[in-house]
């Protein structure tokens, strides 16, 4: 299945989608009052894994600039808790985009 993630940064709800592109369908990741959730990346669990078996990583700031958070999904519990969140030291900016490289060696 087709599906992509993003983050919504330019308007004043606090949540990403998953977004099916083969239904249509969309499911919602509420991050609460207050969030701005980044851009984000998927990571596979493994090289054959299916394309949910993944975390979803993103940057979640505070719509007042006082901190960011690292946050992990559940890419097949897309709507569910985050599986991790890393409270930064330190205010990361708004729109830091991240990339995953593959391993040298794979």
């Amino acid at each position: 299945r087709d599906w992509s993630v993003t983050g919504v940064q330019t308007c004043a709800l606090p949540i990403s989608h998953q977004h099916d592109l083969e239904t249509g369908s969309a499911v919602v990741h509420d991050f609460g009052e207050g969030a701005v959730p980044g851009e984000c990346v998927v990571a596979l669990r493994s090289a054959s894994a299916a394309e949910d078996d993944a975390w979803a990583i993103l940057f979640v700031h505070r719509r007042d600039g006082s901190t960011t958070e690292l946050a992990v999904l559940d890419a097949s519990r897309f709507a569910s808790p985050r599986v991790a969140r890393v409270r930064l030291p330190c205010r990361v900016p708004m729109g830091l985009h991240g990339e995953w490289l593959p391993d040298a060696g794979a």
